[in-house]
C-alpha cells in the first residue's frame, strides 16, 4: 500500500558508537528523524522514546543486540524531540493520536508494513 502523505530524505550521520543513516520522514507537515539498523528484510522492531527524550535514549549496545538477534531496528524522534520538527511551547498543533499515526507512518515510509513496538 502506497501512502503519499510522507516522504523520506536520507542523510548520513556518525554517532558515538555506530554508523547511522538518518532518514527524514515527512508526515502531515512534520519532519521526523529516523534510523534504520540491520537488514530491512528482517522483522522490524520500532523503538519509541518517552516524553522529554529522543531516539538516542535507546543505547547503541541494545540496538546492536536486537540486530544480532535477526531484527531490523527502527528508532526515531517523535515530534518536538531530537532532530525532528519542533513547535512553540504551550500548545502543540498535534494530539496523542497524531503521535500514534506518526509511528505507523515511519514504519510505512521505511518499507515495513508492521513492527513490534
Amino acid at each position: 500500500m502506497v501512502d503519499n502523505r510522507h516522504t523520506v530524505e536520507v542523510e548520513a550521520e556518525a554517532e558515538s558508537e555506530i554508523e547511522v543513516e538518518i532518514r527524514k520522514v515527512e508526515v502531515d507537515g512534520a519532519e521526523l528523524a529516523a534510523e534504520l539498523h540491520g537488514d530491512p528484510a528482517d522483522p522490524a522492531i520500532l523503538l519509541i522514546h518517552g516524553a522529554g527524550h529522543c531516539r538516542l535514549n535507546w543505547p547503541d549496545g541494545f540496538v546492536r543486540r536486537l540486530v544480532a538477534g535477526g531484527r531490523c531496528v527502527v528508532r526515531y524522534d517523535a515530534r518536538d524531540a531530537g532532530a525532528s520538527t519542533t513547535f512553540p511551547v504551550g500548545a502543540p498543533p498535534y494530539t496523542l493520536p497524531d503521535l500514534a499515526e506518526d509511528a505507523a507512518a515511519v514504519i510505512d515510509a521505511l518499507g515495513h508494513g508492521r513492527a513490534h513496538p
